[in-house]
Parts: structure tokens; C-alpha cells; sequence
């Protein structure tokens, strides 16, 4: 299983890499007053805790202040699948944020920026089915290494404010999930994350 996902990881840099120039692309107003240009595509692997992982994706945009980058980012996060004999779960994210980088050094940046989000999870087995979406806000607060020309890896965290709509089918196992919508906010596992990044277009 773990030789399957490296090699799927392999594959979709080269795709990437190969159709690196399909993510170059500049849009401009009819009167040619404002041009916006998206290039450099960003693609890595994050790990949230020691079962659970992600991937995320980024694209430049280009920026007149030449102290900020600024990015375009898609993550995968909190992918996690545990299948047993009485038992199985299935849990995953999606999130879509803009981040601005700000360099310390010729190798550190600092990031920061919103984050829109939904988390769905799955558990079935043994009589006690239980299924949650939660859509989120956050903000992303991050720190990131050069670690050589194209390889960077990344430390970051999402405090969230996010909205829990669960579904139990059985009407006797309500009352021990406290039954109804949840309301959270803060800092848990789920948004911190370590990411190794390939910097494609550099």
C-alpha cells in the first residue's frame, strides 16, 4: 500500500511538471489597465498525525510588492481510512485559502492567510453508524525552509471556526453523541500540518 501511494505521488509530479506551462496564464481587463498573472506551481505532501494525510496544491500570483508572494492554495487534508472486521472509517478535507509570504532570510518565510474548508466522516460497524460534515473558516499561520532549490518544508496551523452537522441513522444512539448541531472553534490536530513542497516552476 505504501509503495501504490508513492508511486501515484511520482506520477501526478510528472503530469504536473509536464503541463507546467497550462498553469501559466495571465487574464486581462479590455481596456489593458490591470493584468493578473497566475505561474509557479507548488505541489506537495502534508502529515497531520501518523495516520492521517494530505496533499496540497499552489499557484502563484504575481504581486507588485516585491517583499510578498502571494498564492493561491487547494489542500487535501485529514485523508484517513481504517477498515477492520467490525469496523470501518473514512475521513477526509478540502479546503481552498489565498496566503501571503513574507522572507525572514534567504531561506525562511513566514505565511499567513484565510482558508474556507469542509471535513466529512465516516464510521460504520457494530451498530454504530455515524456520519458528520463540517464546513470551516479559518486562518493560515505558517513557517516554511528552503531546503535546497526546489525541495521546502513547511510547518503551519488553521485555527478554525467551524459548524459539525452530524447524521446518526440509528434513533436509539443519538442521545450518547450529544445529539445536534455543534458550533467549534481554536486549535485541534486536524490543522496543524507538516508539508514537504516541490517547487515546480522555479
Amino acid at each position: 500500500m505504501k509503495r501504490n501511494k508513492i508511486i501515484t505521488f511520482l506520477i501526478l509530479i510528472f503530469v504536473i511538471t509536464s503541463s507546467q506551462s497550462a498553469f501559466s496564464q495571465s487574464t486581462t481587463t479590455e481596456d489593458n489597465s490591470k493584468e493578473i498573472s497566475l505561474s509557479f506551481s507548488e505541489v506537495g505532501l502534508r502529515m497531520h498525525s501518523f495516520n492521517k494525510f494530505g496533499m496540497i496544491f499552489k499557484l502563484q500570483k504575481d504581486s507588485e510588492d516585491s517583499d510578498l508572494e502571494k498564492f493561491y492554495r487547494l489542500s487535501l487534508f485529514n485523508l484517513g481510512f481504517k477498515a477492520g472486521s467490525e469496523r470501518f472509517y473514512l475521513g477526509a478535507g478540502l479546503g481552498l485559502g489565498k496566503e501571503t509570504r513574507m522572507k525572514v532570510d534567504e531561506r525562511l518565510e513566514v505565511y499567513y492567510g484565510p482558508e474556507i474548508s469542509a471535513t466529512a466522516d465516516f464510521y460504520f460497524g457494530e451498530g454504530d453508524d455515524y456520519v458528520s460534515i463540517a464546513p470551516a473558516i479559518g486562518y493560515i499561520l505558517g513557517v516554511q525552509y528552503q531546503l535546497s532549490k526546489r525541495m521546502v518544508a513547511s510547518l503551519e496551523t488553521i485555527p478554525r471556526v467551524s459548524v459539525v452537522f452530524p447524521y446518526i441513522p440509528d434513533e436509539s444512539k443519538k442521545k450518547a453523541y450529544e445529539g445536534g448541531v455543534q458550533v467549534n472553534a481554536g486549535w485541534t490536530n486536524q490543522v496543524a500540518a507538516l508539508s514537504f513542497i516541490y517547487q515546480i516552476g522555479k
